[in-house]
């Protein structure tokens, strides 16, 4: 974070900070431009941060009013006045003139019009009242500060996990032997740790149908399963994936009134397209956080269209995008989920990485995917994370020993994105009294097997300059 402080006028009590970025362009989503914070709360903008010669324009009556300014505009000469304590500010859109308590002073560029508002260059603001100004880096944010007391940010932390199989083979023997619970007793205090907590649910929770023909692996767990995952921490899943539909629609059916029925929130699937687009949308400390889910992987007449139940699938990628977008103008932090990617392939395939970065272009924050069943490598990506598969966690162990290693994904956010995250090394089939194995039980590691996973990642990840720390937290 950078941080200039400029020298109070006499006559003006009110500071303002503000800091001018050439990052920001003219024409870039709203999504994609920075926010502005008043005293620590973010503002409402009723049009996008902009610039001119490299120079940053600010809506004038958002940020003034927020202030505890009076603006008006006179639209016959195209003229703000700007009433701030004894102080009377006037600009002309498209005049390098303004004139402050009736001296002209020069205005470099000239204010303009952005969506039918007015926009002014946040240096003449900072040298016409007095201002300190910051600049975030990581949360492409200005923050602006009047002096007075600055609110405290809200934040929560965020915990992702991969793959979930509840009902098939070593695990659904663990769940018959020793109940519903015994998969989360090792991952449940990380879990319930935070705020709340993602989940990819790798198959149908029903009594009913039957395994589809033409597939060779097919998931189906128990109802009451639920229990035991809700218990564990897991707040909501993603249905978007190749296994939802294992034992056919109406088994699909049982799984979204199951988790209903249990309070487990789900994305990514339902009813109908609609259902299946719709995001799910929590609330922490007046934070907004919504989640989307999709699948690119599926078998044929899987998708939900208007008509037809289903999963939401990457290849509608315009109303992908379309609903990225319009949850961005929703809430402060976007998370899409995504089943995609191939099988033990431990670097993301081209798809993944071109669609991830589009998924930022268009407004989400985090980006968690999840189908190889092994671990791949974590992107930060115009001050998003990108994850590009989890790996396994309560999953029937395939076989492959670098299945064995998965992690738990925590991330703070804000109203500016992403503050912070840190990965907890989990292994999924490890050895236990003795010659025991416990299969698709995931455990924390902690020492040398914790930073071997870590390394792991780091090494995935290195392609992209994304670096992080022994104990897992990723790096600026």
């Amino acid at each position: 974070m950078r941080t200039g402080w400029c020298h109070p006028l006499a006559a003006a009590r009110t500071c303002l900070l503000v800091l001018i970025s050439s990052s920001v362009l003219v024409g870039v989503p709203a999504s994609a431009a920075p926010r502005v914070y008043v005293d620590g709360r973010r503002l409402s903008l009723d049009s996008p941060v902009v610039t001119v010669d490299d120079r940053a324009l600010v809506p004038a009556r958002a940020v003034f009013e927020a202030l505890g300014a009076r603006v008006e505009w006179d639209p016959r000469d195209h003229r703000v006045t700007i009433t701030a304590d004894e102080r009377r500010i006037e600009l002309w859109v498209g005049l390098n003139l303004a004139r402050v308590n009736g001296v002209g002073i020069p205005v470099h560029p000239a204010p303009i019009l952005v969506g039918g508002r007015v926009a002014v260059p946040v240096r003449f603001v900072q040298e016409s009242l007095g201002m300190r100004v910051e600049w975030d880096d990581r949360a492409r944010a200005i923050r602006l500060y009047s002096g007075g007391p600055v609110a405290e940010e809200a934040r929560a932390t965020l915990a992702f996990a991969g793959d979930v199989l509840l009902g098939y083979g070593a695990v659904a023997a663990m769940i018959e032997k020793y109940g519903v619970h015994h998969p989360w007793d090792h991952v449940r205090a990380v879990l319930t740790g935070a705020d709340y907590t993602l989940a990819n649910l790798e198959c149908a929770i029903s009594t009913r149908g039957q395994p589809q023909p033409g597939k060779q692996w097919t998931f189906r767990g128990k109802p009451e399963t639920l229990e035991g995952m809700r218990a564990g921490g897991v707040d909501l899943v993603n249905l978007a994936n190749n296994h939802v539909l294992d034992y056919g629609m109406d088994a699909f059916l049982d799984t979204l009134d199951h988790l209903d029925a249990y309070g487990i929130a789900r994305v990514g699937g339902g009813r109908n397209l609609a259902e299946a687009l719709a995001p799910h949308i929590w609330e922490k400390d007046g934070l907004r956080v919504g989640f989307l889910g999709a699948a690119a992987l599926y078998p044929m007449g899987w998708d939900a269209t208007a008509s037809r139940p289903g999963v939401l699938v990457t290849h509608y990628e315009t109303t992908v995008m379309k609903a990225v977008r319009d949850l961005r103008e929703a809430v402060d932090v976007v998370v899409v989920t995504v089943h995609w990617g191939e099988e033990r392939a431990t670097t993301p395939n081209a798809y993944q990485r071109r669609y991830a970065r589009a998924l930022v272009d268009n407004g989400a924050h985090l980006v968690i995917g999840h189908h190889p069943h092994v671990l791949q490598g974590m992107e930060v990506y115009r001050g998003s994370v990108i994850a590009y598969s989890l790996a396994n966690f309560v999953f029937t162990f395939s076989g492959w020993e670098d299945s064995r290693d998965s992690i738990i994904l925590l991330a703070t956010v804000d109203a500016g994105g992403v503050a912070s995250v840190r990965i907890v090394p989990v292994a999924v089939a490890w050895p236990a009294k003795g010659t025991v194995t416990e299969v698709g039980r995931p455990r924390p590691l902690e020492g040398e097997e914790a930073r071997r996973v870590i390394g792991k990642v780091a090494d995935r990840s290195r392609a992209w300059g994304t670096v992080f720390n022994e104990e897992g937290w990723l790096l600026p």
